[in-house]
């Protein structure tokens, strides 16, 4: 009795009593052909089999996080915000999509560091990032709030006098009048 698995003779274990033949097998991905041939005095008889390996697919679906800013919602005074991500199981640009306030975005994106970093110009009050990220085994994405409060700029005081118009200003009376100018 031969056995091959792939063209290769294999071990196998054979019960001449019940006449049953078993192995083990190392299968290689995709169709493996199993022949056995037993011989004698009388003939030849032959048999193949084929088995197909098809490992299961562990699916790898994306991930994003946004990073940076830490806080959701987060406030600034700054009318621009530096943003960082990171992501899981995507390989390029193409499978990522920004957005400020409903608007698509340029962005940056390191495939090395799985790192997608932008700057977004804020409208004040709040703005609303999104990113998405797409592979064959599916679609993530991370939102956040960053809040643009613009800052109030408020004038320093400033004061003149109109009356007397130069100092110092002698007079004769007791009594005088003084005017000016008072602002913010």
């Amino acid at each position: 009795i031969q056995v091959t698995h792939n063209g290769s003779p294999v071990n196998f274990v054979y019960n001449a009593i019940t006449k049953n033949f078993s192995m083990s097998l190392q299968l290689s991905e995709g169709a493996n052909q199993i022949k056995l041939v037993a011989q004698n005095d009388c003939g030849v008889a032959k048999d193949g089999y084929t088995v197909t390996f098809k490992p299961v697919e562990i699916p790898e679906p994306p991930t994003v996080t946004i990073t940076s800013p830490s806080g959701n919602p987060h406030t600034t005074a700054n009318a621009n915000q530096n943003i960082t991500a990171t992501t899981t199981n995507i390989g390029s640009s193409n499978q990522i999509n920004v957005t400020v306030n409903g608007v698509s975005t340029n962005f940056n994106f390191d495939a090395a560091t799985n790192t997608i970093s932008f700057n977004a110009g804020l409208q004040e009050g709040t703005n609303d990032v999104s990113i998405t990220v797409v592979n064959d085994d599916g679609t993530a994405s991370d939102d956040a709030q960053i809040i643009y409060d613009k800052p109030v700029v408020i004038k320093p005081p400033q004061v003149s006098f109109s009356s007397p118009d130069v100092s110092p200003k002698e007079v004769q009376s007791g009594s005088f009048t003084v005017t000016g100018f008072v602002e913010n």
